[in-house]
């Protein structure tokens, strides 16, 4: 018999389907890739972990140099199978996630429960961050609902207390999409923001939509 993987060349192959924090969510076969989607965008493992890839290629003296990492946003664990697969980092990570269907199909079907030196949070990732005391060197953020940021994430607020998480001088890198103009105009206030915490902003633009800022913290502030 042919397997979903193998039929998933030909033509996508749904796992499940289930009712997320912010809509609908389906696991499905892709091209040999098992993958979680939402209605409109992909969630882990298929186009996002392209960004995730380039990311944190391009950064990847930072990170391997971090000695700790915080993710705002989960998934189903893209970011961790990147740290821990393709760069082979034993780095103790700490994600935050709102969505508990997408941390038990992380379990269940992408290895989230065999992770070494991983704690997973559920709960809302903004105010999940003042129930949390250390500081991070490398401060991953890809909260989203569905293709949007979420209400608040793009203020001073948010920006201020992702960065009292981020140790002096460590890298912050933060996924936004920007598909029409108020989006633009929302990440745009997000980039002034995070410029008053750091010297260093950079910006990486892929998958059409998607900008990536790479942000080091000031060391003095």
């Amino acid at each position: 018999m042919v397997s979903a993987r193998w039929l998933s060349y030909l033509w996508p192959v749904r796992v499940a389907r289930g009712k997320g924090a912010h809509g609908p969510l389906e696991l499905t076969w892709e091209n040999g890739r098992l993958v979680v989607n939402s209605d409109q965008a992909n969630q882990s493992h298929g186009a996002l972990h392209r960004v995730w890839q380039r990311v944190l290629a391009e950064a990847e003296g930072a990170v391997r140099e971090a000695g700790s990492v915080l993710l705002l946003g989960l998934g189903t664990g893209s970011v961790v199978h990147i740290l821990r697969q393709e760069l082979g980092l034993d780095t103790p990570i700490t994600a935050l996630e709102d969505d508990p269907l997408m941390i038990q199909w992380g379990r269940e079907h992408f290895g989230l429960d065999k992770v070494e030196a991983l704690r997973v949070v559920q709960g809302d990732a903004l105010s999940g961050l003042e129930g949390l005391h250390a500081t991070y060197d490398l401060v991953v953020v890809d909260v989203f609902e569905d293709l949007d940021i979420p209400p608040g994430w793009e203020n001073g607020e948010a920006v201020n207390a992702v960065m009292q998480r981020t140790s002096p001088g460590g890298l912050v890198l933060w996924n936004t999409i920007s598909r029409n103009p108020e989006q633009a105009g929302r990440i745009a206030g997000l980039r002034g923001h995070l410029r008053t915490w750091s010297a260093e902003c950079r910006e990486m633009h892929m998958e059409r939509i998607n900008t990536v800022f790479m942000v080091r913290r000031h060391s003095g502030r």
